[in-house]
């Protein structure tokens, strides 16, 4: 399946360019930021499919990413959403991830609780919890909780993204990336997961730093490829 991001890398190493706006916003730009703001007119904003569609595209270019934020946020957070549109709410929730990784790059401070919104909102989200969307965002929501120092709780919502969607090889890798530092999980088995999903994984856990402090664990997966019919170079 051709996902749009395989690995972290690409969750998270967006160029700069495509973070900051290409001009400095003309009038007509500055009164349209000024309604967005207006409460009466943001939720209209919010609201209409039409409006909301362009609000997305006008804020992304021009880098509005806290007003970007906000709006996607109320738009998950409506029930009715939620409720007749499973689907897409999952796929906006994964632009909210996105976007909330970029302004975060954009070297702005964002507010500490933006990422427990996201995952509050994700854990309360719509079932069944199925599809690249819902992997990408709760790999993501593990990432964020392993940078706090929480592997439990990473490993926790790492599995919830390997059970969304099976055929996508980086939930695997990453849950044996950390079982490197946490017993419990068998790290050879899931980066032979990994790599019979992607060929390219078995490259990346040689090169890996902390996978190369543990060569009998890269052994086995290798002994596991022979086992499978491929052969490890």
């Amino acid at each position: 399946m051709a996902n749009q991001y395989k690995t972290y890398k690409d969750i998270l190493n967006f160029q700069k360019k495509n973070l900051e706006p290409s001009k400095s916003p003309s009038f007509v730009d500055k009164l349209m930021l000024g309604l967005m703001r207006n409460s009466l007119v943001g939720n209209f904003f919010v609201k209409n499919d039409l409006f909301f569609t362009y609000s997305l595209k006008f804020l992304q270019l021009s880098a509005e990413w806290e007003l970007l934020f906000t709006i996607i946020i109320r738009r998950l957070s409506s029930s009715r959403f939620q409720k007749k549109h499973s689907m897409k709410w999952w796929r906006l929730m994964r632009v909210a991830v996105s976007v909330l990784q970029n302004w975060q790059l954009t070297h702005i401070a964002s507010p500490e609780d933006s990422e427990d919104k996201l995952i509050l909102l994700g854990i309360l989200g719509p079932r069944p919890l199925k599809g690249y969307d819902v992997a990408y965002v709760f790999l993501s929501y593990s990432l964020w909780y392993f940078e706090r120092g929480n592997i439990f709780a990473a490993i926790e919502f790492i599995q919830i993204a390997i059970h969304a969607d099976e055929t996508w090889g980086y939930p695997h890798y990453l849950l044996g990336w950390y079982g490197l530092m946490s017993s419990g999980v068998d790290s050879s088995k899931h980066f032979l997961k990994a790599v019979s999903l992607d060929w390219s994984f078995l490259h990346r856990i040689k090169q890996d730093a902390s996978c190369r402090k543990y060569p009998a664990v890269i052994h086995k997966v290798q002994q596991g490829l022979v086992l499978v019919g491929k052969t490890a170079i």
